[in-house]
């Protein structure tokens, strides 16, 4: 039981130090729009971040795969709350996806939505582990 706690461990890590990042910048940059970087550059970070989170999210599964040849057995609500996590994921790289696309310089109210998915995702992420 070693191996895996290690991988588990390290992938948490990684999960939950993005998922701060996808909560405190997008606030930054909607009380404080920083003049160093670019509104393109920006939103490609932002999707970054949310690309990482969800891969990181996939590594979860994948080591329990290896590990146990089967995935996690999720509680309805655990399973409720992952779905939560996937739509933030998606609502929030279909926004950005859009706003680069229509090459519209975005708004506060872009750093304040993508803040709001944010933390809606470490809302659910937090249901998510206690009720696994």
């Amino acid at each position: 039981m070693g191996a895996e706690n290690l991988y588990y461990s390290l992938t948490q890590v990684v999960h939950n130090l993005n998922g701060a990042l996808l909560l405190g910048v997008p606030l930054c940059w909607f009380w404080f729009t920083p003049q160093s970087l670019q509104p393109k550059r920006q939103l490609q970070l932002m999707m970054l971040l949310w690309l990482l989170q969800a891969a990181s999210g996939v590594l979860f599964g994948v080591i329990s795969y290896i590990f146990y040849s089967a995935l996690p057995d999720l509680h309805p609500i655990a399973f409720r709350a992952l779905v939560v996590k996937l739509f933030c994921v998606i609502a929030a790289l279909v926004l950005c996806v859009w706003l680069l696309l229509q090459g519209r310089k975005e708004r506060r109210n872009t750093w304040l939505w993508l803040a709001i998915l944010g933390a809606t995702a470490q809302s659910a992420a937090a249901v998510l582990r206690w009720n696994a």
